[in-house]
């Protein structure tokens, strides 16, 4: 007897293909099929019913010897392609790699850990133990519950939810624990192992194919209980997830902004759901949409409000840069950094803009030197001679003379990055040990570790980094933060600017005074009577959020409506722009749906594809995604053109 399946291939479409098979399969099944002239692993989705095509339909090759993916990764999949309007086929994608079947011969298996329950935990404080009690309560539940667990920067977050941890893994349950920067990992590994005695497994794009292979089994098949990733760690088939953790989940890495489009926070929040297992998302500075969801009630808000230990919030001060001389460094910051390496203490000073200088013009005839193939400045790095785009990855050596006029010496870099912020320090104060700290400066975990070490053995005086520096490092001697430029990120009209400018501050304001030494921050600015400028030195957060989320309900944005954003690309711009008018024309109409554009996107050329956008506003309540798709699906597109949804967009450029 021959039995008819669905089969989920990953492609680039909504709906699995019918093969014939001997026996029936277990939906979740991995089988090898016949597609196109090649085979390709697929799985088992659905019993197929008869259908009207008279074709013959072919065999499934071979099934392999692996558990099924459960259902509820099946069902998450479906529902990450309903929400994102992704094709179905690319989710599949997110979860399951050819290459991860393969069964080669490996020189290091991995071995997951057993975790020691008797070993001495670190004791809480009674707002701690009382807020782990509480998630401990909700994994015994087996239910979803979803929990923003909101403490100042130095609280003990990690602590109390790796209690609740424990709990789930008592349970025989797995844990799966999402942080958005690999920089992040090491930390979080060695303060797991000192709790629990082994290492968990990692999931992140610096693993070799054999690690990921390793541990994607290892996964499915239930051995590995406890994952630490990135956000691509949400898609792994896990079998028995009892708990799912988002740290620093109002971190912009948790966005994916290629094929599948999707914020792992949100996702994360879908898959407890599906998996029936609490959520906690952790922060010092929560997203508005988590604090919009706190007070509507659907999430539940768990306070730390004291520094663990003795310490204590750093003192937080503005420097009026209008009332300086010149200078990248104003006088009292360059004063506070004299006097904390007096003490034999440490400091960082933070300027989000990598390289020397972010342009490069021409004295003579005003010639900037652009990407050629964005429409983007090129940023002048001093340690490689070289411009760079940050967008698109080109390069060039440094000129030494203007291609314009062709003039010597007239090349002027303009603006400060974290490079020339050093030459400064090193020249104003030349007995300070300096060290920059960005991703162009540390590109593996090994760097990394070593630049940690350093810190530690108080072999670097002065760190000067980029946001690589905000992101839940823990360093006893730093007393001093100072920030070059805290209003860099305030401009641009982008609809979160703010939000993200304060996210950051505050972040790498926590760095100072963490445990018992005093630590103060300062901030340069031009404007010091900026409402954002006043929370940071009132340490007054929640009226901040509160004045942002009055902006936004006004203008009926995020979190109190919906944005999609279609963007269209190609290497033509007359294409563009035609087929952009075209999609405006036909666009949906609605008493409820706004849309702004067909216009050129901010940036119009990104690696050589022209680029304009149509971005969609609606209510919350609106069916935004089912009206588009049916929308979209509707067109004719050149094949030469690429269409980019994004839902619930982050990036406004």
């Amino acid at each position: 007897m021959t039995y008819q399946t669905d089969i989920l291939l990953p492609v680039a479409v909504n709906t699995a293909f019918t093969y014939a098979c001997d026996h029936p399969l277990e939906l979740g099944t991995i089988v090898n099929v016949p597609f196109r002239g090649r085979q390709m692993v697929g799985i088992a989705w659905m019993d197929s019913t008869p259908k009207s095509f008279t074709g013959k339909i072919r065999p499934i090759t071979a099934c392999f010897d692996f558990p099924p993916i459960p259902t509820p990764t099946r069902v998450f999949l479906k529902k990450v392609s309903d929400y994102t309007m992704a094709p179905l086929g690319n989710t599949l994608r997110l979860c399951l790699n050819p290459a991860f079947l393969l069964e080669k011969k490996v020189r290091k298996p991995l071995l997951p850990g057993t975790p020691d329950f008797s070993r001495n935990a670190v004791i809480l404080s009674e707002d701690q133990a009382k807020t782990a009690h509480t998630l401990s309560e909700a994994v015994l539940g087996q239910r979803y519950h979803a929990f923003l667990l909101d403490g100042i920067t130095g609280s003990g977050k990690t602590e109390v939810y790796l209690a609740a941890i424990q709990t789930a893994l008592e349970q025989g349950q797995q844990a799966l624990i999402l942080l958005p920067e690999i920089a992040l990992t090491n930390q979080w590994l060695d303060r797991f192992e000192r709790r629990f005695g082994c290492a968990p497994l990692q999931w992140h794009s610096n693993l070799t194919e054999s690690q990921r292979r390793q541990t994607w089994q290892a996964i499915l098949k239930g051995e590995a209980k406890v994952i630490v990733g990135a956000r691509s760690a949400l898609f792994l088939p896990y079998p028995t997830l009892g708990i799912i953790v988002v740290d620093e989940e109002h971190d912009g890495s948790f966005k994916q902004e290629e094929q599948v489009i999707y914020n792992a926070r949100d996702m994360a929040v879908l898959r407890a759901h599906v998996e029936q297992c609490p959520v906690i998302l952790v922060s010092a500075t929560p997203s508005l949409e988590t604090i919009h969801n706190t007070q509507e009630g659907r999430y539940t808000r768990l306070a730390l409000y004291h520094r663990h230990g003795h310490a204590s919030l750093p003192d937080i001060k503005t420097i009026d840069m209008r009332r300086q001389p010149r200078g990248w460094l104003s006088p009292p910051l360059l004063r506070a950094l004299e006097d904390t390496l007096t003490r034999g203490e440490q400091a960082i000073l933070f300027l989000n803009r990598r390289g020397y200088a972010p342009l490069t013009l021409c004295h003579s005839c005003g010639h900037r030197f652009n990407c050629q193939n964005c429409s983007t400045w090129m940023v002048n790095h001093k340690r490689t001679g070289k411009l760079h785009c940050h967008h698109c990855g080109f390069e060039q050596l440094a000129p030494q003379q203007c291609p314009e006029c062709h003039q010597a010496d007239t090349l002027i870099p303009c603006g400060p990055g974290v490079e020339r912020v050093q030459e400064v320090v090193e020249k104003l104060l030349p007995q300070a040990r300096c060290r920059l700290i960005t991703s162009d400066e540390v590109t593996s975990l090994t760097q990394l570790n070593d630049l940690i070490n350093q810190i530690r053995n108080h072999e670097i005086d002065i760190l000067i980094g980029t946001q690589i520096l905000a992101k839940g490092h823990h360093f006893p001697l730093i007393t001093l933060v100072g920030v070059i430029d805290a209003d860099l990120g305030l401009s641009g009209g982008d609809l979160r600017c703010a939000e993200r400018t304060y996210q950051l501050l505050h972040q790498v304001s926590g760095r100072a005074g963490r445990e018992e030494r005093p630590g103060s921050v300062l901030l340069q600015t031009f404007q010091p009577e900026h409402p954002l400028m006043q929370a940071m030195v009132h340490q007054d957060r929640d009226s901040f959020n509160q004045l942002e989320l009055a902006e936004r309900q006004a203008h009926g944005m995020p979190p109190f409506g919906r944005l999609v954003s279609v963007t269209v690309a190609a290497t033509n711009p007359d294409v563009v722009a035609r087929v952009a008018r075209q999609l405006g024309q036909t666009a949906p109409h609605h008493p409820e749906l706004s849309l702004y554009g067909p216009a050129p996107a901010p940036l119009a050329l990104v690696r050589n594809k022209h680029r304009w956008r149509l971005l969609f506003k609606a209510p919350k309540t609106f069916p935004l995604q089912r009206v588009l798709q049916h929308w979209l699906e509707e067109q004719s597109l050149p094949s030469s053109v690429q269409l980019i949804v994004d839902v619930d967009p982050y990036s406004f450029v």
